[in-house]
């Protein structure tokens, strides 16, 4: 694999978030927002005293298109969970289509998957094609 420059990097990284946050919109509209510093991107949280969870080029597998994606994917699901503590079903996202309600689907090499399964659902990215 050719190795990204610092710049495309950073492009390859901000991609990565936007793909996620693209799914979240319909269940969760405007609620994180992706940030473009200097030498790293990050998810932001929906006010100012929320935690930057950022990740920076020099992360050793940030070039990996899946690995990147997974990890902003991750990120939003930890950040729901924080955020919607008292509400299971809102923190429960994605839902699995298999399982309603029982358990959020997981990220696995670019894709959400039911983890009890490992069925892949779809594209991260794509979410919105999933009836």
């Amino acid at each position: 694999m050719e190795e990204l420059s610092y710049e495309k990097c950073l492009d390859h990284l901000e991609r990565a978030a936007y793909l996620v946050l693209d799914d979240l919109q319909a269940a969760h509209p405007d609620v994180f927002r992706v940030e473009r510093h200097s030498d790293a991107v990050g998810v932001c949280g929906p006010s100012p005293s929320w935690v930057w969870t950022g990740l920076h080029p020099e992360d050793s597998r940030a070039q990996e298109v899946d690995w990147a994606t997974d990890w902003a994917a991750e990120t939003v699901q930890e950040m729901l969970v924080e955020l919607y503590s008292a509400d299971s079903a809102a923190a429960t996202w994605p839902a699995c289509p298999e399982h309603a309600g029982a358990h959020p689907l997981t990220a696995a090499g670019g894709r959400w998957c039911c983890p009890s399964s490992g069925r892949a659902v779809s594209v991260i990215g794509r979410l919105r094609d999933v009836d």
